[in-house]
């Protein structure tokens, strides 16, 4: 009713998102007289929802927006992909390129099924009334051009970073292989400090060989390692790690040279777990506009021998959490019932790691002492955070699933988080507090939490990027790489990051050798799976580069495989297909279990 000899002109605006993805962004209409040109400059501008419910098509609007979306994108990428083949006197200059286009549309009916039929395709004036259409609906100002313009914001911060010399303490395990190529990429000249078989050193820009396997001594090794970069008149921009170890080395290092980092300070503290959580249960004083910071922690007690556990028994109560005080993944975590449980783990572990070599990697260079504190309640999750200058830049929080019984190891991960938003707001406010407060600075940093049912309550915090798979599910979902957020902090530039949407629900399971390792020595299985990651149907980030390097000895996670969905339920459907069909679930290793928790406004 009420367009009769009325017809419409419908134009989809798409931008060059981050990572080269195109992004539909507006759908905008323009209704005239059907026997005579229909555009921009004689029209005036209204949605497509309103227009399809107008010509009494509102059921129709879902699946043609779907189509709209679809084929319009692929256009771009279309694009994108052939001027990617062009050299660039073809492709007009250096650096031109197409970042925005609009097309319009017609619907003709086929077949009973209302289509859009593509009619022109330009580049020169696709926004005029798309902010037209803004400026009379003022809280949708900037949709038509936001892709675009964070596009433009993060070739300005890779310019920005393109030349600078960034010292790197400590190289890390296989899993942090993808740093090298991703900073050269970026034109990022890393100088890389270590101790490392010939065969071991990536390319970087420069090599500078060093022992600082004992972390007891890393004021020497700073004074020493300051001394070589001198010698070697490097013009040095920062100074980072990306290695739990190296964190307290890396900051002494950044203030004898007077370089932007996390805050030397505040990486003393964090290594030291009980000194994390005791520095924050003394922060009882009133903050304007945050909570006591003393309502996030618990009380620790370091302990080194029986008489440190009989000295803690008197404040912490039973069942207990003991682990390694620097220690850095779930090695030696153990819930104990009651004193003689205490001291047998006590025992048993300071017997079984003595030092780096019992274990690389979980910290052993500091000691073998441990600490003990109240088991905490609740659902556990991270919260990757960076600051800068203390002030909080962006927060991204996910899920985790339940521990593996008796190892405290992760089983499942979910992004982004399921929590309701007011306890997504609670767990990074919380999350910020811990971090300022304990004197850290300028980075990317990862924090373990449990959402209590009275609030969220601190595990721990990990003064360095988040590992595993967290810096590559943050990158696909939101479009922000922590990397290259850690390089400019460490150079003392903020990164610009403006709130960014989930492009998708990501969900993931752990793969531990005692379950998989036969699943995954299977070399058609494990071929079928890395393929399907390199089509883009799965994420699968692992530990070690190839399977033969894993310890089947150990229970750590030797990977994780991630699905990526529309919304939560339908990425634990796809999840949990994938598992059946590879036999990642067992009786013993019941992945819906691990998955039970994940649903929209989890409590």
């Amino acid at each position: 009713a009420g367009t009769e000899g009325l017809s419409f002109r419908l134009r989809v605006n798409v931008c060059r998102g981050l990572g080269d993805n195109p992004e539909a962004t507006s759908y905008i209409c323009g209704v005239g007289q059907k026997n005579s040109p229909i555009n921009g400059d004689n029209t005036k501008p209204q949605s497509l929802e309103t227009t399809m419910r107008q010509w009494g098509l509102e059921n129709e609007t879902e699946n043609l927006k779907k189509t709209l979306k679809e084929g319009s994108e692929t256009l771009l990428r279309r694009i994108i992909e052939h001027e990617n083949r062009l050299d660039d006197e073809e492709k007009g200059n250096v650096g031109a390129q197409t970042d925005v286009i609009g097309i319009d549309y017609i619907l003709s009916k086929r077949n009973g099924v209302y289509a859009p039929i593509g009619i022109e395709v330009n580049s020169h004036d696709c926004t005029i009334n798309c902010q037209l259409y803004e400026f009379m609906n003022p809280d949708l100002a900037g949709l038509s051009v936001g892709p675009l313009i964070q596009t433009m914001c993060e070739r300005s911060q890779r310019y920005a970073m393109s030349g600078k010399v960034v010292v790197v303490v400590g190289a890390g395990g296989s899993s942090k292989k993808f740093i090298w190529p991703a900073a050269k990429k970026e034109n990022i000249r890393v100088v890389l400090v270590d101790c490392l078989p010939n065969h071991e050193i990536p390319d970087v820009a420069r090599y500078l060989e060093y022992d600082f396997t004992d972390h007891t001594q890393d004021e020497t090794h700073a004074k020493n390692i300051v001394q070589m970069l001198l010698k070697h008149g490097a013009e040095l921009d920062g100074c980072c790690t990306f290695w739990e170890d190296c964190v307290p080395l890396a900051a002494r290092i950044c203030d004898m040279l007077d370089l932007d980092g996390i805050g030397l300070k505040g990486a003393m503290i964090a290594k030291k777990k009980s000194s994390t959580q005791n520095t924050l249960c003394d922060r009882t004083a009133d903050i304007p506009h945050f909570p006591r910071t003393y309502l996030y922690a618990e009380r620790c007690h370091h302990i080194e021998n029986e008489c440190d556990l009989e000295n803690a028994e008197k404040s912490v109560e039973f069942p207990a959490i003991m682990k390694l005080e620097y220690g850095s993944s779930a090695v030696g975590v153990k819930l104990v019932h009651d004193m003689g449980e205490a001291k047998e783990h006590l025992s048993s572990l300071q017997e079984k790691l003595t030092c780096e070599e019992d274990h690389p990697g979980i910290g052993l260079g500091y000691g073998n002492s441990m600490l003990m504190m109240k088991y905490l309640e609740g659902t556990e999750h991270d919260i990757d955070v960076v600051l800068y200058n203390r002030k909080l830049v962006a927060a991204f929080v996910s899920d985790n699933g339940p521990t593996k019984k008796g190892f405290f190891t992760e089983t499942a991960a979910c992004m982004p988080s399921c929590l309701p938003k007011d306890k997504v707001g609670q767990i990074v406010t919380a999350a910020y507090q811990c971090c300022v407060e304990i004197g850290l600075v300028s980075g990317a940093f990862n924090v373990e939490m449990k959402m209590t049912p009275a609030g969220p309550k601190l595990i721990e915090i990990n003064a360095r990027m988040g590992g595993f798979y967290l810096r590559d599910w943050i990158k696909e979902i939101y479009g922000v790489d922590l990397l290259r957020c850690v390089f400019m902090t460490a150079c003392g530039i903020k990164p610009l990051i403006n709130k960014p949407k989930p492009r998708y629900q990501m969900m993931g399971v752990m793969c531990v050798p005692s379950v998989h390792a036969p699943i995954f020595k299977n070399s058609q299985t494990y071929d079928l799976i890395k393929n399907l990651h390199t089509m883009g149907h799965i994420r699968y980030n692992a530990i070690e580069d190839e399977i033969e390097d894993v310890d089947f000895e150990t229970e750590e996670p030797m990977c994780n495989i991630a699905v990526h969905a529309g919304n939560v339920a339908q990425a634990k459907e796809k999840l949990l297909n994938f598992c059946t069909l590879f036999h990642l679930s067992t009786e013993e290793y019941d992945v819906n279990r691990f998955l039970g928790n994940f649903k929209e406004n989890m409590i």
